[in-house]
């Protein structure tokens, strides 16, 4: 009989339990998810603006900058919301303006603009999406260089939807100096 009564104990504090455990595990693989994609997201604006610096005026810096990025993000590069390309005064801050336009000190990428990295028809300074703030138009003498910051907005759905099924929005920014030309 007493032994009976146990068994019955242990269901229900299986029962109590088990709920619980579930919501902690969900939580623990949707933060992690989560973890995972902001690392992403971090390498994709440090490989954009490497790439960005590393090519300084070069008409095509802002195209292949933009290839770097993307790469980065492999299947899931139609989720890029953002990019935007601008002149830094080294601390990493993304100038208000250039969140909602271009402007002479910034470039603004969206997914129309990223669609077309293969045509070469819509860069290189002529008229095409890095008209604003043209990558000739950059300083890189060695004592005048200038700071190129690559800002990143990434969506980024629920895995699991245990906490809402909307998603969230990464991003992030790098900042990086133009390697100077020495001549």
């Amino acid at each position: 009989m007493r032994r009976r009564r146990e068994r019955g104990a242990a269901m229900v504090e299986t029962v109590l339990v088990a709920p619980l455990l579930f919501v902690l595990l969900m939580g623990m693989l949707e933060i992690g998810v989560a973890w995972r994609d902001s690392v992403t997201v971090a390498t994709a604006a440090r490989n954009g603006a490497r790439t960005i610096t590393q090519l300084a005026t070069n008409d095509q810096a802002d195209v292949e900058g933009l290839r770097a990025l993307e790469a980065v993000f492999a299947e899931h590069a139609d989720r890029i919301e953002l990019v935007v390309v601008f002149q830094s005064d080294g601390a990493g801050q993304v100038p208000a303006s250039c969140l909602t336009a271009s402007s002479t000190i910034c470039n603004r990428y969206g997914p129309a603009q990223l669609a077309d990295l293969s045509d070469a028809a819509f860069w290189g300074c002529g008229g095409g999406h890095d008209t604003s703030y043209c990558p000739t138009g950059r300083e890189n003498r060695p004592q005048f260089a200038e700071y190129i910051g690559v800002y990143v907005e990434f969506d980024r759905p629920s895995v699991t939807g245990i906490f809402g099924s909307a998603g969230y929005t990464l991003s992030d920014t790098a900042v990086m100096r133009i390697e100077p030309d020495a001549t």
